[in-house]
C-alpha cells in the first residue's frame, strides 16, 4: 500500500525545490554555495537563502579544528623505517579557495599535511638525528624539526586558504621489521 502512494512524496518534493530554503549558519561555520553549478557564493554566519532547484549549498566549520592524519612508515636515508603519525591544527580563512577547488575540502587538509609531513621526515638521516631535532625544550616554543613541519604544512595549505595554527607528531616510534622462519626468500 505504501508503494502505491510513494508517488505523492515524489510529487510533493519536486514541487518543493522550486520553492527557497533557508538555513542557519553559526559563528563557527561558513558557507559557499554554487548557483547554476558555476556561479560560487561564500559568507559567514547569519541566514542564507538558497533555492534547492538551482543551488547547491556546503556549510563548513571555519575556527579552529584538527584532524589526527593516517600512521605513516617511512624509511629514512640511512635505511631506519619509522612510524609517525601527524596532527593538524588549523583555520579556514577562504573557503572558497578550499571548498571550490577540491573534492573533499577535509580529506585534502589530511593528504597535504601527510605529504609534507613526510617530506620532512625524509630529510633526516637518522633515527637518532630525527630524535634530538624533535625534542621540544621546557620555555622554548618549538624544536627545530617542528618549525620545519609547520613551515612546509604551511606552504602545502596556503593556496587553499587554510591556516595553520599547529602540526605535531601524536604518535613516533623505530619499527622492526621481522622475518617469518619458514618465509621463502625472493630471488
Amino acid at each position: 500500500m505504501e508503494a502505491a502512494f510513494a508517488w505523492i512524496g515524489d510529487i510533493i518534493q519536486w514541487f518543493g525545490q522550486w520553492f527557497p530554503r533557508w538555513a542557519i549558519v553559526d559563528t563557527t561555520q561558513g558557507w559557499i554555495k554554487w548557483v547554476g553549478g558555476s556561479k560560487v557564493r561564500t559568507g559567514k554566519h547569519g541566514i542564507v537563502w538558497w533555492w534547492p532547484a538551482r543551488t547547491k549549498l556546503l556549510i563548513l566549520p571555519i575556527v579552529r579544528d584538527s584532524i589526527n592524519c593516517k600512521s605513516q612508515t617511512i624509511t629514512l636515508q640511512s635505511g631506519e623505517t619509522i612510524f609517525i603519525e601527524l596532527v593538524v591544527i588549523y583555520e579556514i580563512g577562504d573557503i572558497e579557495k578550499l571548498a571550490a577547488n577540491t573534492a573533499e575540502p577535509i580529506a585534502t587538509i589530511a593528504d597535504l599535511t601527510m605529504g609534507a609531513g613526510l617530506y620532512v621526515v625524509e630529510g633526516y638521516e637518522s633515527w637518532g638525528e630525527m630524535q634530538k631535532q624533535s625534542i621540544r625544550q621546557p620555555r622554548a616554543r618549538d624544536s627545530e624539526f617542528y618549525r620545519a613541519l609547520k613551515i612546509e604544512v604551511q606552504k602545502a595549505l596556503e593556496p587553499y586558504g587554510v591556516t595553520v595554527l599547529n602540526v605535531f607528531l601524536q604518535n613516533k616510534a623505530k619499527c622492526r621489521v621481522l622475518k617469518l622462519v619458514n618465509s621463502q626468500e625472493e630471488s
